[in-house]
């Protein structure tokens, strides 16, 4: 099952589910943020989309988890120094 879809359901389990289904997506939710942070911290990649492939998920999954964090919804909150449009143009086009 694409992860598009594991994402759908374990929000509807969060929202409808037992406080035991609650917690399976909030610990799945925080792998994923954990390796988004790790793509962003360890990997250099800025961009949703390159994130997004490196993990295989979608780019908007990647943009809900980015959310997540800098929210601080599930922990500390998490501020990123992301490019601006400029700088993300000229590092494409450097490579």
């Amino acid at each position: 099952m694409p992860e598009e879809q594991w994402m759908v359901i374990s929000e509807e389990l969060g929202l409808y589910g037992t406080p035991e289904a609650r917690a399976l997506f909030d610990d799945w939710a925080s792998r994923m943020e954990r390796a988004v942070m790790a793509c962003v911290r360890e990997q250099g990649l800025t961009e949703p989309q390159e994130i997004a492939t490196h993990l295989e998920i979608s780019s908007d999954s990647v943009l809900f988890f980015l959310d997540r964090l800098t929210r601080g919804e599930h922990g500390p909150r998490i501020s990123f120094d992301l490019p601006t449009p400029e700088q993300s143009q000229e590092r494409q086009k450097e490579a």
